[in-house]
């Protein structure tokens, strides 16, 4: 056996000596601290757990948003008439459900634009009742179609006087007779009544360039299309926040893909035999406007405004619209005009006279916080007559 098996006690102590170990005081302090940091993740924990709903609340969620899409679905699958077209407020009228009198009955779905707030249904202009909570989205967008001409358009045709017509003012409406139109003469200066009454027979109003705004004031409603040649009702119009005339008799297509300009592709067209008064936005031009041609490349002359866009007063546009880029001034000779002015007439007359029908609506509703929770649904308007 070697001296080493056995260490004496002096080495035994010397190797105790050097084992470190925590006081009764550091051990404490450290159980205290270890305490705090774990009391303080699990608070923290708790507090994001309640912070995220439970796949419960957004399975309830979802499914109140899906039976809220469908309820909306079937209800507007049977609408015969759109009342209003608003972007937070549904409201549409559905054929006798046998609910208060009999006849036709309102429905309209509304939510106030603030997140959290819930989605309501008024029936038949009875109080508001719930239909979903904590709404964070509902949305409607109105698509709208071409619907079929009439065989003949009525055109609704404003000049300056019209005993007797002026040979110009003569002259435009065989013009527009000749393409397939019928049209029905009113002076600038007619009443206001007479003015009413008219225009709810017609489809089109053309503007001659004889108008006198002074004369004819407010006593057009806008809303059913309108074809202007005369430049100083551009701006009551929405084309522009101001209009100008120059002289010329050309312009610039610059779209070429518009059903106005297809015939013409893209580059400058004469108008007319001699230098003529021409139109042009002069300031501020209608933010939903379609520029079709321009002057001198930079002046905007040939507009069309689509029903629905931004006017240049920032308002939506009632019906289609357009501004012709001849015509301007009281003195404007309509006989200058060649086959390129008359094309682009009868085009603008076309269009504009082509009626827009509400083919469909798509609702989107998003029910809690969750973009996941985002529901859409488009719908067929096909009870709703093409008049509507």
């Amino acid at each position: 056996m070697t001296p080493d098996m056995y260490p004496s006690p002096a080495s035994i102590m010397r190797r105790t000596h050097r084992t470190s170990a925590f006081t009764l005081i550091e051990l404490i302090t450290s159980l205290a601290i270890t305490t705090l940091l774990v009391g303080s993740m699990a608070s923290a924990i708790v507090l994001a757990s309640r912070a995220l709903p439970s796949e419960d609340e957004l399975s309830v969620q979802l499914g109140c948003g899906l039976e809220a899409i469908e309820r909306i679905r079937v209800d507007l699958g049977e609408a015969v008439a759109i009342v209003e077209t608003e972007s937070r407020a549904l409201s549409f009228r559905v054929p006798d459900r046998g609910q208060e009198s009999a006849g036709e009955e309102w429905i309209r779905y509304t939510w106030s634009g603030t997140p959290g707030d819930p989605l309501m249904l008024e029936l038949n202009n009875q109080p508001a009742t719930f239909v979903c909570a904590n709404v964070h989205d509902f949305s409607i967008t109105y698509n709208y179609k071409e619907r079929l001409t009439k065989p003949t358009p009525v055109v609704l045709f404003v000049c300056g006087q019209t005993s007797p017509l002026s040979t110009n003012d003569q002259t435009r409406i065989t013009l527009i007779q000749s393409w397939g139109f019928s049209v029905r003469v009113l002076a600038d200066h007619a009443a206001a009544d007479v003015f009413a009454t008219t225009e709810r027979n017609c489809d089109v109003v053309y503007l001659s360039g004889s108008t006198n705004s002074l004369e004819l004031g407010s006593k057009l409603s806008g809303q059913i299309p309108i074809v202007s040649e005369c430049g100083s009702e551009n701006v009551s119009l929405g084309f522009c926040d101001a209009a100008g005339t120059l002289v010329g008799n050309s312009i610039t297509i610059v779209e070429s893909d518009h059903v106005i300009t297809r015939p013409f592709g893209a580059g400058p067209v004469v108008l007319a035999s001699l230098v003529t008064t021409l139109n042009f936005a002069a300031a501020g031009t209608a933010p939903g406007a379609t520029v079709l041609a321009r002057l001198g490349g930079l002046r905007n002359a040939l507009l069309a405004l689509e029903q629905g866009v931004e006017m240049a007063n920032g308002s939506p546009c009632p019906s289609r619209r357009v501004m012709l880029a001849w015509g301007g001034a009281l003195g404007f000779d309509f006989a200058l005009i060649n086959d390129n002015a008359r094309t682009l007439t009868r085009r603008a007359l076309a269009w504009a006279s082509t009626p827009l029908g509400l083919a469909s609506v798509t609702v989107t509703l998003q029910v809690g916080n969750d973009p996941a929770n985002r529901i859409e649904t488009t719908v067929q308007l096909h009870n709703v007559p093409e008049k509507e």
